[in-house]
């Protein structure tokens, strides 16, 4: 897919890829301002800290991100010259979902999305490192998780109402929804990276509305959580065999399609 492709797309919004990306900016704008980042980010040496991590991580992300291998490292580090979050584990799927969109080309449009795309989940990540300075003994769950897991265990006790579910189940499914589903967007729950562009374009028409966002992300989450155990025995190896698996590219745009029903639960 070429910049001219991405710009000539235009959805029922008659708005294209580009568009979203923007927003209220203009290319050059974000093009120069890019450009100075790169230029005059934080010094090498704040850089040094992550790079053996993004290193680590990287290869673990798609057996078929390996094309993309040196684009994503550079959005990456260019995140932490940029941002004071600096590098997080999760990121790496992100990155590579915002590269291989624009198929290597134009990082700094590339870099942008990853921008807004992780401006809307940081806030669970920014929980779980304020927690732990804090020296918290519990976990905390971000709200957004824990009432996307009520909306569930509601509809689940509803239909298994002779099955009980227990603390430590629950603590596993709060775990699995706000790292994988939530803390990625679910980018994690698949192994090629070509399947990624559909979240992508889910997500590209709320790239700065927070709550739409929110919205569409809890859909999707909830969507996964009915498709993935809403007719089995909920335990800890069913959560497990689930968080093991894979998401095939079938089955994620049978979730996209069913989260056009589910976000009417979240109004």
């Amino acid at each position: 897919m070429t910049l001219k492709t991405l710009f000539s797309l235009r959805d029922k919004r008659k708005k294209t890829a580009i568009d979203y990306i923007i927003g209220d900016d203009t290319l050059v704008h974000l093009y120069r301002t890019y450009k100075n980042i790169r230029k005059h980010g934080e010094p090498e040496k704040r850089l040094n800290h992550y790079l053996s991590i993004i290193e680590t991580d990287i290869p673990r992300t798609y057996r078929s991100s390996e094309t993309y291998a040196l684009e994503t490292k550079e959005l990456l580090h260019m995140f932490c010259l940029y941002s004071p979050v600096g590098y997080i584990q999760g990121h790496n799927f992100l990155a590579a979902a915002c590269v291989h969109f624009f198929r290597g080309r134009t990082p700094y449009l590339s870099f942008y999305l990853f921008n807004a795309l992780f401006d809307n989940i940081k806030d669970i990540y920014l929980l779980q490192i304020d927690n732990t300075f804090a020296n918290l003994d519990t976990y905390t769950f971000a709200p957004c998780v824990e009432s996307c897991l009520v909306l569930f265990l509601d509809f689940y006790k509803t239909k298994h109402p002779k099955q009980k579910i227990s603390e430590m189940v629950e603590l596993a499914l709060k775990n699995f929804v706000q790292w994988r589903l939530f803390g990625t967007l679910t980018l994690s729950c698949h192994l090629h990276v070509d399947t990624s562009t559909h979240i992508i374009r889910y997500f590209l028409p709320c790239l700065y509305d927070r709550e739409e966002f929110q919205s569409k992300l809890s859909a999707l989450a909830l969507s996964f959580l009915f498709c993935c155990f809403l007719d089995k025995a909920l335990t800890e190896e069913s959560i497990l065999a689930v968080q093991s698996g894979s998401l095939t590219e079938d089955g994620l745009l049978a979730m996209l399609d069913s989260a056009e029903n589910t976000i009417k639960l979240f109004k």
